[in-house]
């Protein structure tokens, strides 16, 4: 047995042996038939992250390692599942009963160790990068580089307390693969860097960094030869930027840097691949992971169970995935997950289809003959349709409108994830609002979702805020305002509604929210038309984790004054500490920050006067 097994089985897991554990794959329901025949396959010839779309900067490439991805959050197979699956198309959940011994880690739990991005500022990612194709400044090259090293090791160690029962015990991570982890870190830094200046496309501020970095020798060579070209008749911004292509380096290409990097982060999730499994308290470090072999309906890891499922209101009437069994029998597993995070297991022998859509002769001939608009509102109140009959193209009307709805008091926690860098400017400047791509208006997207903590941290484990709310005045939007205040992020939502009841095709359009022969609200319409002292907005399905997970109340900047106040606790980088405690730490990250230290550093250095 090899020192790693030794140390995984003695180190990390006390000697007991790993118990066997239900994992989740989410794909569209267009490949079950490809599965069912062939089982999963881990380099499949159509992937869902198969570009280097997204890459820049702060952040790696999204494009896949390859493997079968895995996780034991069945809230995050159904994201991977609706990216997967085809537009008017099934979703489906591949349920696995698997030794996770076998497994890696997935890329994008190793990014939170911030493996991609060694700089927070392309001024200093130029600065290393040109001091490293010059072989210049080697103490401040070697600092950066021991500084990124010691901070990957520093994550990885934190991730291997993870959930500890115990955590007295301290790190689980055997100094072996500490030591391991940082020489391939090291030797990483620079992999890294280069990704990142790939994304700076900024030409000033590349050939300053080169000016900054240059030797006495090339700066005086080069003035000589410019000032030559000089006296010799030549335009001195030609000759500069003809001088400046000899010797200064290129800028990465970021296709191929990107590809580079996903090596180095690939032996990164193969180093670290213990983080995959089941830790002393049953649960996970990483709740996602990655198969780098077949997945089939037999052996150690092997399907059990594939669900296909739809959702439709325009079909079923309600806001009900309709789940049909393909293979297997429902876990236990899958079913309580699905009721605690999704909702009702509505479960169907076949689907149905969405019945053919109404000539717009038909409709006319409906309106002609005297159609009841009060009549199908379930989705907009009766007396907001009598006032769009009555007011047309007004903005009164559309106040009026939204003033039927109704207005109720919230108390309760909500959660707000953010980076430490963010949460570091709101202690300084107050909360406020933000472009809201989903009701196109200044708002402050919060939730019920604790997960969010996790998820808009911007993979510094879980920072962000929690609050104790307590708001007046919260508008609770129907359908058909949220439709098409959400029109411009997604129009699906409105073509729904037109679907289910066109009659609201004309309420819309009697109300004047047409834009360019499409209705809609425009930016702003919203947050315009509603009482200046509404705290928050509740969008439809606040109840209902399968509608809307993510953002299921927007704040208002009225409501925005308040939520300092309402702050009960502050999560930094994983650690958690009281509202006064937490924003006074904030405070400190910001002052250090200030004074030029990195941000991580200010935070380890604050977490450890404060404790983690």
């Amino acid at each position: 047995m090899s020192w790693v097994n030794e140390m995984i089985k003695e180190s990390r897991y006390d000697g007991a042996e790993i118990e066997r554990s239900l994992w989740y794959h989410g794909t569209g329901g267009q490949k079950v038939p490809a599965i069912l025949s062939n089982g999963l396959v881990p380099n499949p010839k159509s992937k869902t992250w198969d570009t280097h779309a997204n890459a820049s900067f702060g952040s790696a490439s999204k494009a896949s390692l390859g493997g079968v991805y895995l996780t034991q959050d069945l809230m995050i197979a159904r994201i991977s599942a609706g990216n997967s699956a085809k537009k008017g198309e099934t979703q489906a959940i591949v349920v696995i009963d698997a030794q996770p011994r076998t497994f890696v880690m997935d890329e994008d739990d190793a990014a939170k160790f911030r493996i991609d991005a060694p700089f927070e500022s392309e001024y200093l990612a130029i600065d290393a990068f040109m001091a490293l194709s010059l072989g210049r400044n080697d103490q401040l090259i070697e600092y950066y580089r021991e500084k990124y090293a010691n901070l990957v090791v520093a994550s990885a160690k934190r991730a291997f307390v993870g959930d500890r029962e115990v955590p007295t015990k301290g790190p689980t991570m055997d100094p072996r693969l500490e030591n391991r982890l940082y020489l391939m870190a090291r030797g990483g830094w620079e992999v890294s860097v280069k990704r990142q200046v790939a994304h700076c496309k900024d030409d000033f501020a590349w050939s300053q960094g080169f000016w900054r970095n240059a030797a006495d020798d090339v700066r005086n060579n080069f003035n000589q030869d410019l000032n030559e070209r000089v006296a010799n008749g030549e335009d001195r911004g030609t000759a500069y930027k003809s001088l400046m292509k000899n010797i200064i380096p290129k800028i990465p290409d970021p296709q191929s840097s990107e590809s580079e990097f996903a090596e180095y982060s690939n032996t990164i999730t193969r180093l670290l691949k213990p983080l995959a499994r089941p830790s002393v308290s049953g649960r996970t470090f990483s709740v996602t992971a990655r198969s780098l072999d077949p997945i089939g309906f037999n052996g150690s890891n092997r399907i059990v169970c594939i669900i296909e499922y739809q959702y439709s209101y325009k079909i079923y009437g309600d806001h009900h995935d309709r789940v049909k069994v393909v293979y297997g029998q429902i876990p236990p597993k899958l079913q309580k997950d699905w009721e605690s995070h999704v909702g009702d297991l509505v479960i169907v022998d076949n689907f149905k289809k969405a019945k053919p859509e109404e000539s717009s002769q038909e409709f006319d001939a409906k309106v002609a003959s005297g159609w009841n608009l009060d009549a199908f509102s379930p989705r907009m109140s009766k007396s907001a349709t009598k006032i769009a009959e009555r007011h047309p193209d007004n903005v009164e009307a559309k106040k009026a409108a939204l003033a039927t709805l109704p207005i109720i008091q919230w108390n309760g926690p909500l959660f707000h994830g953010s980076p430490v860098s963010g949460m570091v400017e709101i202690v300084h400047q107050g909360f406020h609002t933000v472009s809201h791509g989903e009701l196109n208006a200044p708002l402050l997207s919060v939730s019920k979702n604790e997960n969010m903590l996790d998820y808009y941290s911007d993979g510094e484990a879980t920072s962000g805020f929690v609050f104790n709310a307590q708001f007046d005045k919260v508008l609770v939007l129907d359908d058909f305002h949220y439709a098409l205040s959400a029109y411009e992020a997604t129009g699906d939502l409105w073509e729904d509604l037109v679907a289910e009841h066109p009659e609201a095709h004309d309420q819309a359009k009697a109300l004047g929210y047409d834009i360019y022969d499409e209705l809609g609200m425009r930016e702003n319409e919203l947050i315009d038309n509603i009482p200046a002292d509404i705290d928050a907005i509740i969008i439809p399905g606040f109840d209902s984790p399968s509608r809307n997970s993510e953002c299921e109340m927007a704040v208002t900047e009225f409501g925005c004054s308040k939520l300092m106040s309402f702050i009960s606790s502050v999560y930094i980088r994983g650690s958690e500490y009281n509202a006064e405690d937490g924003i006074r730490v904030l405070k400190e990250i910001g002052e250090l920050t200030n004074q030029g230290m990195h941000i991580y550093d200010a935070i380890m250095k604050t977490k450890e006067k404060w404790g983690d």
